[in-house]
């Protein structure tokens, strides 16, 4: 069978009442401009060389992949749902400033920023695999994992479901109210908040806590290499908190009525913990 090729090196504009179907290839070369108001319906192969951005519907079918090589921005407006594979590439950014919706596998090899306004639903498989920053909402409902050697900055609001398992393997910061940040993001009055209801698990590293973390009635944290809790920072269990490596608190711990904090190897507390449940030594 025949598959169309498209390819762009000028400007391709698809306004708002336009709808493209693709069923074969479509790559933005290095020169082109792709500017899409409108729908997309990827059911093959999508290739962004230079600069692609959308503020209409972008659906990336199961058949789909989306590969973002150079610059994307999912504007205000925009709605990606991606049902087949999206990687954005080692040296690329993809900015999103509107909702991105992952119910397959979405690989972040290069820049991710999620904007104030922005939402993150990961329904199924998240890579992180160089630097993620989220200044808005990230919901995790299956499997988000931090590699080797990547960057994650938490600013505003992170949860993670009863069926969610957020896995680091490298520098994760929860970042404290007010915080200031490269992209000049006003963040007054907010404080860097994670709610788990699944499991935390931290393997590599340094997490360094200066913000909020709530631990709720279903969820696990685990700690296998160095947790620092700042000034700032707070850690509320309403479950099971597990220390098997090294743990700084430079902030607070609290352990609610019949929770439990179980510490297997090195708990350094400089400042406040508050137990009324049960803390294994």
């Amino acid at each position: 069978s025949i598959i169309g090729e498209l390819n762009i090196v000028g400007t391709f504009n698809n306004q708002d009442s336009g709808t493209i179907i693709n069923t074969g290839n479509i790559e933005n070369k290095t020169n082109g401009t792709f500017v899409s108001p409108g729908t997309i319906d990827n059911r093959l192969s999508l290739i962004n060389n230079s600069t692609f951005v959308t503020s209409g519907s972008l659906l990336n079918k199961t058949t789909g992949i989306i590969i973002n090589y150079l610059t994307m921005n999912n504007n205000t407006g925009g709605s990606i749902v991606s049902g087949g594979s999206f990687t954005n590439a080692y040296a690329a950014a993809f900015n999103n400033y509107a909702a991105v919706v992952n119910d397959s596998v979405m690989i972040g090899s290069g820049t991710i920023k999620n904007f104030k306004a922005a939402t993150v639903t990961n329904n199924n498989e998240l890579r992180v695999k160089k630097i993620f920053k989220n200044y808005g909402t990230i919901t995790n409902n299956k499997t988000f994992t931090t590699y080797d050697s990547t960057t994650m900055e938490n600013y505003n609001l992170i949860t993670n479901s009863a069926t969610g398992t957020i896995e680091t393997n490298h520098s994760f910061t929860n970042k404290k109210i007010n915080a200031t940040n490269i992209d000049s993001i006003n963040l007054t009055g907010i404080i860097a908040t994670i709610n788990n209801s699944g499991n935390l698990l931290h393997k590599k590293s340094t997490y360094t806590n200066n913000g909020t973390i709530s631990n709720l009635t279903t969820g696990i944290i685990t700690n296998k290499d160095s947790l620092i809790l700042g000034s700032t920072g707070i850690i509320i269990n309403n479950n099971t908190l597990t220390n098997d490596s090294i743990c700084t608190n430079n902030g607070e711990i609290v352990n609610n009525s019949g929770k439990t904090i179980t510490n297997n190897d090195t708990l350094t507390n400089n400042n406040i913990i508050n137990n009324a449940g049960i803390f294994n030594n």
